[in-house]
């Protein structure tokens, strides 16, 4: 009685020996323009009711983020690397073993009177902090899944906002074909009038006929571009285009470059820099983890005997070590390192190409910035003018048809080419936005 009691007491010490725990759970935060469109979401963005009339830019974001599939694949792969980091974050098994000897022989050794019989424990003890580099290499795999996770989310806001802005910019664009029809619509009916009158020859009415159809074209062109605007908005979360009416808001931000200190800043925390320099860490840890392996781990082991032919009982205890003569590990270490060494490379690249990209994002933004002025002050302003006048003038024969579909075709061209240049524009503010993880004006 009193061996099992002191082998229990011996399994016990082993194995609290080895309950140390490691916290698996990751917690990270969200990146700023995300968290910026969560919380408008919840201040007043309904996730569940479908406005039939208009769709504002929260709805559509909190929409997407709720019921997009890849961000809830995203989140399931966040929890299973957490489980996995917690299940190798434990502790190997003990064994127990149970040995008889001498027993079913000859002479003496016949049957089991002579027999011994040793009931006995291990523990394999790992060494070189093996167990907790271990759970830090699967914590690191965690803690990359959560920024990915992140920056999915933000991939995410980044294509409703630029959706968004094409939808609302196929939007004008009907309302702006809509005028011009109505007006070639007056303009062919006056010439149809004057034309009866016999004031102008059929010629001119062909004229007029043929600019109408060619604006009526336009209109069809802008029809399908809304319709293909919303399907492609919807699809962010998984709707049709029919659930979507008009929509409001657009981003109106005008841009004031930042200063280069400040830039340079917004590229180090941005949110791809700061996933490859969580590349570079989960491999240093790796590298860690290989190079422990080196150690060899002992296996310790005690229990009792019993010797039946006297009744007599014993402890027994012994431990085993691997020999590292034939495996050290040096490869897989050497390897760890160099994968440590690529992921160090990568960094350094990733640095390079955001800083690239977020240069010729402001560069165009300085071009783009320029050319809305122009139209909005003075080539808009001209060419209305100039419509106006001949318009007014075409009456009194001062001027010709062909003057007044020059004018009108001059205007349209120009208020289409603002709003391209407005659409441009606001897609250049969004992927800035979306490189450097935060709203420009924050900056």
């Amino acid at each position: 009685m009193k061996s099992t009691l002191y082998l229990l007491s011996i399994i016990t010490a082993i194995s609290l020996s080895n309950c140390t725990s490691y916290d698996t759970k990751v917690s990270t935060t969200p990146i700023p323009l995300v968290q910026r469109e969560l919380d408008q979401a919840n201040q007043g963005a309904e996730l569940n009711s479908q406005t039939a009339n208009s769709l504002s830019l929260d709805q559509a974001i909190a929409r997407a983020l709720k019921n997009n599939y890849k961000i809830k694949a995203a989140r399931l792969n966040i929890r299973a690397l957490e489980a996995t980091a917690a299940q190798v974050s434990r502790f190997s098994n003990p064994e127990l073993a149970v040995e008889i000897e001498n027993f079913a022989g000859s002479g003496p050794l016949s049957g089991f009177k002579s027999s011994e019989t040793t009931f006995g424990i291990g523990q394999l003890i790992e060494l070189g902090n093996k167990r907790q580099l271990r759970t830090e290499v699967a914590n690191s795999k965690t803690r990359k899944a959560a920024l990915e996770y992140e920056v999915l989310r933000l991939e995410l806001v980044t294509e409703v906002r630029k959706t968004f802005s094409r939808l609302n910019a196929a939007q004008a664009r009907l309302e702006l074909t809509g005028r011009l029809l109505n007006l070639s619509d007056q303009f062919n009916a006056n010439v149809d009038t004057l034309v009866r009158a016999g004031r102008y020859s059929s010629a001119e009415k062909a004229r007029s006929e043929v600019e109408y159809q060619n604006v009526r074209m336009r209109r069809f062109r802008a029809e399908s571009a809304l319709r293909s605007a919303r399907q492609e908005l919807a699809a962010t979360w998984g709707g049709t285009g029919e659930s979507i009416g008009t929509v409001s808001d657009s981003l109106d931000i005008v841009f004031t470059r930042p200063s280069r200190k400040t830039i340079q800043t917004a590229i180090e925390n941005s949110p791809t820099v700061m996933l490859a320099d969580l590349e570079v860490k989960a491999r240093e840890a790796e590298s860690g983890y290989a190079t422990s392996l080196r150690i060899p781990d002992p296996t310790f082991s005690t229990g009792f005997r019993r010797i039946n032919e006297t009744s007599d009982r014993a402890l027994v205890a012994g431990v085993s070590i691997p020999i590292p003569i034939l495996n050290r590990n040096r490869a897989g270490i050497e390897a760890a390192r160099y994968q440590q060494e690529q992921s160090q490379q990568q960094l350094y690249s990733e640095q390079v190409a955001v800083t690239r990209d977020v240069g010729l994002q402001l560069e165009s933004l300085d071009m783009l910035g320029l050319m809305m002025e122009t139209l909005s002050k003075t080539i808009i302003p001209e060419a209305e003018r100039a419509y106006k006048i001949i318009n007014q003038n075409y009456r009194l024969g001062q001027y010709g048809l062909i003057d007044v579909i020059d004018s009108q075709r001059q205007l349209f061209d120009a208020q289409l080419h603002y709003l391209d240049t407005r659409l441009e524009y606001e897609t250049k503010i969004i992927q800035l936005e979306g490189l450097l993880g935060r709203s420009i004006t924050t900056l």
